[in-house]
């Protein structure tokens, strides 16, 4: 919903309102075969299940402060422009993000403007995991794997102890597919969003003559 809030005497008081819902599901099945055997012999399935209900609220008012008919000096124009966005996460909370912004026109044709904003991303589900960490099948959040990489002795100098064929010290690269690792395949429920704040400033420069 938007439309005109006020006037004054530079000009009409512009507001915006809105909201949303926002529903995810996501669901999950990581399949695993045994090395013989047809797929379904002894294979092992996983299931997760990712959700989140987001519930949002903004508002946005623009203010006009100063127009040409006032006759401010160094001043053409001025505006000033408030928002702010409310987000309640099922899986991290409730936060509160404003920015506030302005337009300067100097003189016909040259504008300074800037902002200060606040943001908050909410990790991406897949990332975030399954808040039952293992999912309604599978007994563990975790499953060996092996990575068919060349490594540079020169950033791992332990390499050459790992007992690698054919990897010692003069190595310059090593391959490590002998290696097995651990890979976390239900997330991490411990992932935080990401929170920032920035500003800007900025100068338009558009002479009416060009």
């Amino acid at each position: 919903v938007n439309g005109t809030l006020c006037s004054l005497p530079a000009g009409d008081v512009k507001v915006a309102l809105g909201g949303e819902l926002y529903v995810q599901h996501i669901q999950k099945d990581a399949v695993g075969t045994i090395p013989t055997g047809p797929p379904s012999s002894g294979a092992s399935v996983q299931r997760y299940r990712y959700e989140r209900t987001t519930k949002s609220g903004f508002v946005e008012v623009q203010v006009p402060l100063v127009s040409p008919e006032m006759s401010v000096p160094l001043v053409d124009k001025f505006d000033v422009n408030v928002s702010y966005r409310f987000d309640d996460y099922s899986d991290m909370g409730e936060t509160g993000n404003p920015r506030i912004a302005f337009g300067w026109d100097i003189v016909d044709g040259l504008r300074l403007r800037g902002n200060y904003a606040t943001s908050f991303v909410a990790p991406p589900l897949t990332i975030f995991g399954d808040k039952n960490r293992t999912g309604a099948f599978g007994t563990s959040g975790y499953n060996s794997t092996t990575n068919n990489v060349n490594v540079p002795v020169s950033g791992y100098p332990l390499l050459p102890s790992m007992g690698i064929a054919g990897c010692t010290a003069g190595s310059a690269t090593c391959n490590i597919n002998s290696l097995t690792g651990v890979v976390v395949v239900s997330g991490d429920p411990n992932a935080k969003a990401q929170e920032g704040d920035g500003w800007t400033l900025g100068v338009d420069f558009a002479p009416t003559a060009l």
